[in-house]
Parts: C-alpha cells; structure tokens; sequence
C-alpha cells in the first residue's frame, strides 16, 4: 500500500474519490437527518393541533355540563325533586346534553331504605366526594357500577340557603363521548389516551397492538410522571421500539391527554428511501471511482512521459528532446526543460571547446619540453667527448642528432607508428652507444602486429634515456617490449640496473612533489612525468605510466593506453 501511494496516480485517485464521496455521504447524511427532522416535527405538529381540538372540544363539552347542571341544581333548590316539574325539567337538559350524558339524578341524604340499595356505595362515594369538594363542580370517576359498568359521573352540590340539601349528578356515556374524541383523530397512525391523575386511562384511541401496548404504557407513566409534559421521542426500555409523544393537561389540569405514534412507522418511507439511497450512493461510488481513475491517469501520463524522456536525457543521451501532444501546463514544462536542454549543450559544447584548445596547448607545452631536454642531455653527451678526447666521434653523435630531430620535427602529428618511434629511438641508443662505448646491451621484443599500432611520439626515448643515464652505472641490459592486452596497449622499459628505493618510487611522477624543488637521487623525471601527463591528459586518470622498481635489482616502466588510438 505505501509503495502504490508513492505514485501520482493513486494519491489523485485515492485524493479525488475519497473528497467527492466525503462531500456526497456529508450532503446525503445531512439530507437525510433533516429529513427526518422535519418529518418529525411535522408530526408533532400534528399530533398538537389534534390534541389542542380534542381539548377545546373536551372542555367545551365540560363547561357546557357545568353550566347545565348549575341551572338544574338552582332549578332543584328552588322546588323539591318531588315535584312533577323537576322530572320534565331534568329530561330537558338530559336532551340537552344528548347523546353524551345518560342521566340526571338528585341524591339525598341516604335513608335506611336507600342504604340497602345495591347502588348505596356509588352514592354515598359520590355525595363523600361531592362535600369534600364542598359541593362545586367535579367530575368523578371512572369507576365501576353494577348496573352501568364504567361509569364517570359529573356532580355539583345543591344547597338551601347555607345548608347543603344533596347532590346533583349526571352520569356520562363513556363510549359515546370515547368514540367522538376517537372520531377527531383521522390520523390512521396516531393512537390517543386520556389519562386520570393516577395516570390510569379514561378515554383510548390506540391503534397498536396489544403487546407494543403493554409495552409503551409503564414507560409512558414513567415519563409523564417524572416530566413536565410537552413533546419527547420515548425509547422504550425493554424493546427496541421508540415512540413520538406529546402530551398536555386537560380538564382544568385534572387529566393529561397524550398523542403518540410508532417513530418506525412514520419514518418507514424513509428507511425505504434510505436503501435507495445506498444503492444509489454505491453506484455513484463507482462511477466517481472510475472516473477519479481516469483522471489520476489522464495527468499522470504527461508526468510518465516527463519522467521517462528525462531518465534517458539523465543517462547521457543530451540530443533527445521532450515532446508532447498537449495544450496545457505540461507542454509549457516540456517546452521550457527543451530549452534548458539547449542552453545546457550549448554551455557543454563550449566548454568542451576550451578544454580541448586547452588540452592542446598543454599538450605541445609538453612535447616542446622533450626537445630542450633531450639537447640538452645530447650536448652534455658531446662534451664529455671532447672531454675525453674522442673528437672524431662527434661527426657521428652530430649526424645522430640531426636524424632524430627530423624524427621529432618531420610531422606536427602527435601520433607515430610504433615502428616509426623505434626508428628514432634506435638513432638515439646508437647516439649514446658511441658515448659510452657500448657498455650496455638493447634487446627488442616486440610482435610485428603491435609495430603497426600508433604510439605518442617521444614516449619511449625519454624512458630509455633514463634507464642509460640514471639506471645502469657499469654495464647493463635494456629491454624495450610491449604487447596487447584485452583493451590497452601495453609497452615496457626494463633494465637491470640499480634500481629506486621504495620511498623515491612514489614520488617519481608526482608533480608536486618536485615541483617542491626537492631531488630524486638516481632519476631525472622530468622526462618520466611528462609522458604521464601527455598520456593522462588523452585518456584519463587510468592510463600513464606504472613504474614497478627494486634498489639493487632493476626497474620497469610500463606504457599503458587504450588498444588502436586514432591517429591525429
């Protein structure tokens, strides 16, 4: 994973599709949740405005018996209820009240025969209750009668003067006022229920099942209890289920009416747009997949092509060019690096120029130096003969002389055969035969396909002087050879003299070290360490001169440069 996400395309892939989805679910979650939100407030919104006109309508239908049976109980203290008239009179407000109300009736006073009725308890509850209320208007109940069942039961006090006479009540048709509040909710999800202050139900309008029933209700109670009413969503304690309520009082606060609706069927067109949803955002989850692909690899391709154009211009190949067939910001950076690639070999070129003029100059700064040398040495080598008095040798060192320096000034080529530098190394050996009378012996070894191959001029008469000069100091043996091996030519100068200590071989070629103006006992390099450099300064730091000597026992000198050098 960390190996694919150091790639562009799959960090814009990865950065571009988990963007736009992270947008998409946030804007859909937020949708969503909104959603529902609004949905659930247009419910209990609903649920207000239908438990607002079930209590305008319940306390309409509570101010109305108050106002009725305050006109009977007036009507009552003014005549007995044994009168003719109060039977007419009372059957007029029962119709009044209709279809509601069951029936008016006058308790008094319980007699002995009237304990012994089997409706003695009912009245004497609800004259008990009616005093303790001190005769005003109540509503009592429900409770249960023997011959009406659950009954609930109006009642105000009757009173003569100071002195209560009894009471006045009206029973109430419970079923029939159950159904017309029932009838005010059209709401086909939307359950009802009156309850008392003991949070036991009066009236019911539930449309759930017996079971989800008996589980709303303890915690229903609960809630209602424990709250100041108003609007909750009520998770139910032992069920996963979850309720919308809202709940207000009634009656003059003696009763709290509750609405309430299952939340997972109100938000199950939700639920069901919610898997649509996700579908949805699955298939757009891969259309926003695919083309977060396409893109990443529609800008990854010119950064491929950078990269692979500017791997082959890094390995060397400065003539390549960037080329792409696009409009954008990534031909302007292929244009601007072809550009640099110009300037860049335009500045090489020309530094390549100078270092070659340069090259060339010290090259022949080195070469002019051989000549002074080598006369230099030469005319010591005549004056040590006239020294020793063997003046009529000198005519022949002189024509020596001479042929050597055609050898060096023949050509302003460089490069000679290596047949053409023996020629003039061997007019040099017989220059110095004739000076030290042959004290030393020159064997050649050399293959006839080597002689053809080129050679810088002067490379081996500078070694040999030495060798004559500075290795052998009585008699002696020079061998000059070279052979071909694998890539590099390979030619050598060994004598059997006496040879360089080891702290003198490792300064013999280093520059700085004589330019110290410090002497090497026994060798002269100035020769040895311009055919190093000449060498160096053609073919690098692997190539010169390898010098491999022992005091007491001789030194080699090796040549080495690359095999078939082009002649200049």
């Amino acid at each position: 994973m960390k190996g694919l996400l150091k790639r562009i395309r799959y960090k814009l892939f990865f950065f571009n599709f988990i963007v736009v989805l992270s947008a998409v679910f946030s804007l859909g979650y937020a949708a969503y949740t909104y959603t529902i939100h609004l949905l659930i407030n247009e419910q209990y919104e609903r649920m207000s405005y239908i438990a607002e006109r079930t209590e305008s309508q319940f306390s309409q239908f509570v101010s109305g018996m108050q106002s009725t049976m305050s006109d009977l109980a007036a009507a009552i203290a003014e005549r007995s209820p044994q009168d003719e008239s109060f039977s007419s009179i009372s059957e007029y407000y029962n119709l009044s009240m209709y279809p509601f109300s069951r029936q008016f009736y006058y308790i008094e006073r319980l007699s002995e025969e009237t304990a012994q009725s089997p409706q003695a308890p009912i009245l004497q509850k609800l004259l008990d209750e009616s005093e303790q209320n001190q005769g005003a208007f109540k509503l009592i109940g429900p409770y249960y009668s023997p011959s009406d069942g659950l009954t609930m039961t109006f009642t105000i006090g009757v009173r003569r003067g100071l002195e209560s006479d009894g009471v006045l009540a009206a029973d109430v048709d419970m079923a029939k006022l159950n159904q017309y509040f029932s009838n005010m909710n059209t709401d086909k999800r939307i359950s009802m229920l009156l309850l008392d202050n003991g949070e036991n139900p009066i009236f019911s309008d539930v449309k759930l099942t017996q079971p989800e029933y008996n589980a709303l209700l303890p915690d229903l109670k609960n809630w209602i209890h424990a709250s100041k009413l108003g609007q909750t969503v009520l998770k139910l304690s032992h069920s996963p289920q979850s309720f919308l309520i809202t709940a207000r009082p009634s009656a003059s606060r003696q009763w709290t009416l509750v609405y309430f609706t299952h939340e997972n069927e109100l938000l199950s067109k939700i639920h069901s747009l919610q898997d649509y949803t996700i579908i949805a955002a699955l298939f757009f989850s891969l259309v926003v997949m695919l083309l977060s692909f396409y893109l990443a690899r529609y800008y990854e391709r010119p950064i491929i092509g950078l990269s692979r154009q500017i791997a082959a211009i890094r390995s060397g190949n400065l003539k390549k060019r960037i080329k792409l067939n696009r409009a954008d910001e990534f031909e302007l950076l292929a244009n601007s690096f072809n550009q640099m690639l110009d300037r860049i070999e335009y500045l090489i070129q020309e530094k390549t120029d100078a270092e070659v003029l340069k090259k060339q100059f010290e090259i022949k700064a080195l070469q002019a130096q051989i000549n002074p040398h080598f006369l230099y040495n030469t005319l010591n080598s005549i004056n040590s003969l006239i020294d020793l008095n063997r003046t009529e040798q000198i005519p022949k060192v002189i024509h020596a002389l001479v042929q050597l320096f055609q050898y060096t000034m023949e050509s302003e080529s460089e490069w000679v055969t290596l047949k053409e530098e023996l020629t003039g190394l061997t007019s040099y050996i017989d220059l110095q035969q004739i000076r030290y009378r042959h004290k030393f012996d020159v064997n050649y070894d050399f293959p006839e396909e080597l002689l053809s191959q080129s050679v810088l001029k002067m490379t081996l008469q500078p070694i040999v002087e030495n060798a004559i000069f500075h290795g052998i100091k009585k008699r002696g043996r020079i061998t000059v050879g070279g052979d071909v091996r694998g890539a590099d030519i390979v030619l050598y100068v060994e004598d059997n003299g006496v040879g360089i200590g080891a702290d003198q071989l490792e300064t013999l070629l280093d520059k700085t070290y004589q330019t110290g103006k410090r002497t090497l006992k026994g060798y002269n390099s100035i020769g040895l360490r311009n055919i190093h450099e000449r060498l160096q300064l053609h073919f690098g730091p692997r190539y010169g001169l390898r010098i491999q000597s022992e005091s007491g026992r001789g030194t080699r000198i090796d040549i080495v440069y690359p095999n078939h050098p082009k002649l200049e």
